[in-house]
């Protein structure tokens, strides 16, 4: 099957090579969600730093960083008592970045971990940079003010835009998300201090807004994500998508936010996955996150990171032949899953290739050439010993939890993961074999971050990267505090009973597979010997309330959750799971195509998420490394009018040059992603005049090409430009004016 996206490598920039000396490497708190950013109307790239945010001009074609950053900004602190967060050594270090368009103006948002929320206009960095240009003031001594700032009581986490209706809505660890309606009009004026603003919905709100209004929503659980419908099927910005780690994604009517008996609710509650505890497939399990019956309980695996409702005006048709060849699975209760697609993808393990940046050849990347590379693409060996020396750590020995910056030469032994195939079990009788060393108790040595407390992993957790201690006494979950001594000793005596948890849902659950060891890196994993298996379960329900309008978004939505994507096809029509069909599609653990099967621990889960709509695609990413790249398509179905749509795993970043099927290992020295960057590449972005931000016709026909940028802690950059598909990947002459 033909690829409908292209995607190539433009650059690898070696942070050993940007900062030879590790004392000057910008601080970057690897424990965040998305910290970097681009602009589509200025050849602007934003990483923040601390509790900075530094402006790049990045360089055509290889999207090469200069050491200095053009411009830096301070988001201001606030003059009162701050919320509480969760990093008390930098109290105002930032949280996440956004870049959008806020009706007309393209703006630059950021969250901090005091609860404060600061926005800046885009253009008004623009203009300050070309003021620098010709002063000789410093960068650090420049101040731009922002349009906004606010304090919301606690770390502050979630950033949403809608561009039409001029709302901007963002959530904390206070369980509340915070809704800032821009006054309509007077669209001439500017409100900075938000509490002049009108606090509850009156008569002005949503319609005429002659004022601005700012609406608190309550959740039950921490907000790490919000979103807005910006595809064209709600202008008046009614609906906001909450997504909170106790795994439900809710989606708020902003029109009516609370019933007709005043109490609050959504209007829909999403839940789904695969849970040990989970009874019945169309109920989800009633439990606080952490205390269900999965081993890796404790790193909150069924927590959402993020939704967003697609904008489908680029998919593209397949045929039922075609869809074939992606092998769905269906599984109960209404999942047809493609997890086995994902695994045409292979990780190669090789000792010749320490870092991602090893896939590429820095050398034939660099501005200085015209971007085609060599032809084997090998870095030199000056270069790899270059980066094998250079510190794991570049934040100069800052600890912080999870510190994932800190690197232990462990040996790698591979772990089993609670992710299920149906049918499969706990069996003394097991003929499969584990080649492990069962002398730690009940399970395995892991590659486990040596900084986490022992109460947030499973009994037989132990930290590498240091002598086993003697006599460990690990900590029970809730569910095996009162086993019986023999309980143990008899997963002690039978470890090879624990079963392979396909996550293929192939038939034949009893093969055991070899395992990989290069998947593994220095990322982190959970013992995984469990009690009962994982069952799917998908639990949707609506609020039964004549408020909801006739006509209501109709396009799909994707749920993205710690290891899992899914896409839910009409999440504001009725729905029943025994309707075959719609089915959620889901794919589990796209980020590792590898057989060995391992469980991430919960600061590997997948926070970064973003969409392409001139191209039909979205992304997601871990801070693991790796970034999956999906295209969406339509299918049609026999008694079904409406067209279903669906994903296809194109890519998974970072891959070798010669074979993009084979993807790199990532984090072996410690490194970490702390954001994946989209935008149109230089020549092909935004003109002032389009206005509202949004993506017309004759955009959407050009298909413009775009670019993506990766940042590591260790200040190594990846870069790629995605396009659709071409006859040739060698750009034409035209391609390359810009």
């Amino acid at each position: 099957m033909s690829k409908h996206i292209s995607c190539i490598p433009t650059g690898v920039h070696l942070g050993s090579r940007r900062f030879p000396d590790r004392n000057d490497r910008p601080k970057i708190k690897p424990w965040r969600c998305d910290l970097t950013a681009l602009s589509q109307l200025y050849n602007l790239y934003f990483l923040a730093c601390n509790d900075t945010i530094h402006v790049y001009q990045p360089s055509f074609p290889s999207q090469k960083l200069s050491k200095e950053p053009e411009l830096v900004l301070h988001p201001p602190i606030s003059n009162f008592a701050t919320g509480s967060g969760v990093d008390p050594q930098d109290p105002h270090s930032i949280t996440r970045i956004l870049v959008d368009y806020l009706g007309r103006e393209e703006v630059l948002l950021a969250t901090c971990d005091d609860g404060d929320v600061v926005g800046y206009r885009i253009k008004v960095i623009h203009e300050t940079l070309l003021s620098l240009r010709s002063t000789t003031e410093s960068v650090y001594e420049n101040r731009v003010g922002p349009f906004l700032h606010h304090n919301v009581g606690a770390s502050a986490w979630g950033l949403a835009i809608h561009r039409e209706a001029r709302i901007i809505a963002y959530s904390a660890n206070t369980h509340n998300i915070t809704v800032f309606a821009y006054a309509l009009a007077h669209p001439g004026s500017d409100s900075v201090d938000s509490d002049s603003c009108e606090t509850e919905p009156a008569s002005d709100f949503p319609s005429p807004r002659q004022k601005d209004h700012v609406i608190t929503l309550t959740t039950e659980s921490n907000v790490p994500s919000v979103s807005f419908i910006n595809n064209g099927d709600d202008p008046s910005g009614r609906w906001l998508i909450s997504s909170s780690i106790d795994g439900k994604t809710l989606i708020w009517d902003l029109h009516h936010p609370e019933t007709p008996a005043g109490t609050q609710m959504p209007a829909r509650t999403i839940q789904l996955g695969w849970c040990a505890s989970a009874m019945v497939p169309t109920t989800a399990p009633h439990l606080d996150p952490g205390e269900c019956l999965c081993m890796d309980h404790s790193n909150y695996p069924h927590g959402a990171w993020g939704a967003m409702m697609l904008d489908t005006r680029s998919a593209y048709e397949m045929s039922a032949a075609d869809e074939s060849t992606l092998k769905p699975h269906k599984t109960a209760p209404c999942f047809a899953d493609f997890t086995m697609y994902k695994h045409r993808f292979t990780v190669k393990a090789d000792e010749n290739y320490p870092t991602p940046a090893g896939f590429y050849s820095y050398e034939s990347l660099t501005d200085d050439d015209d971007g085609n590379g060599s032809s084997d693409m090998m870095v030199e060996d000056s270069e790899m010993e270059e980066a094998e020396g250079s510190s794991s750590n570049p934040e100069g020995g800052q600890n912080e939890m999870p510190n994932s910056n800190e690197s232990s030469d462990t040996d790698s032994v591979e772990s089993f993961d609670e992710e299920a195939t149906q049918g499969s079990g706990v069996s003394q009788g097991s003929d499969m074999h584990v080649e492990e060393d069962t002398t730690q108790g009940l399970g395995v040595l892991h590659g486990i971050s040596p900084s986490i407390p022992d109460t947030q992993l499973a009994p037989t957790q132990i930290a590498t990267g240091s002598p086993p201690q003697s006599n460990p006494q690990p900590t029970l979950p809730p569910h095996l505090s009162g086993a019986p001594p023999w309980f143990f000793q008899v997963l002690n005596d039978n470890l090879s009973a624990v079963p392979w948890d396909l996550d293929d849902d192939s038939d034949d659950v009893n093969e055991p597979w070899p395992m990989e060891t290069g998947d593994q890196g220095q990322m982190t994993y959970t013992s995984v010997v469990r009690l009962s298996t994982k069952q799917a379960y998908c639990d949707i329900t609506a609020l039964s309330t004549p408020q909801l309008p006739a006509q209501v978004p109709s396009t799909p939505c994707v749920i993205v959750t710690k290891d899992e994507v899914f896409l839910v096809q009409r999440p504001f029509h009725p729905f029943d799971a025994r309707d075959s069909r719609d089915p959620v599609l889901s794919m589990r653990r796209p980020l590792h195509p590898g057989r060995a099967l391992l469980s991430p621990n919960s600061h590997d889960r997948m926070c970064y998420f973003s969409q392409i709509p001139e191209l039909g695609v979205f992304i997601v990413a871990s801070p693991l490394g790796r970034a999956a790249i999906f295209s969406i398509y339509w299918t049609t179905k026999t008694g079904n009018p409406l067209p279903q749509y669906a994903f296809k795993l194109e890519y998974i970043l970072p891959f070798r040059s010669r074979n993009e099927k084979v993807v790199s290992e990532v984090g072996v020295r410690g490194e970490r992603l702390v954001g994946v960057a989209v935008g149109p590449v230089q020549g092909m972005l935004d003109k002032p005049q389009d206005g509202e931000g949004a993506v017309d016709g004759e955009s959407l026909a050009q298909s413009r090409r775009w670019r993506l940028l990766m940042y590591h802690t260790d200040h190594t950059v990846l870069s790629f430009e995605i396009s659709r598909q071409r006859a040739s990947e060698s750009p034409a002459l035209s391609e390359l004016v810009v």
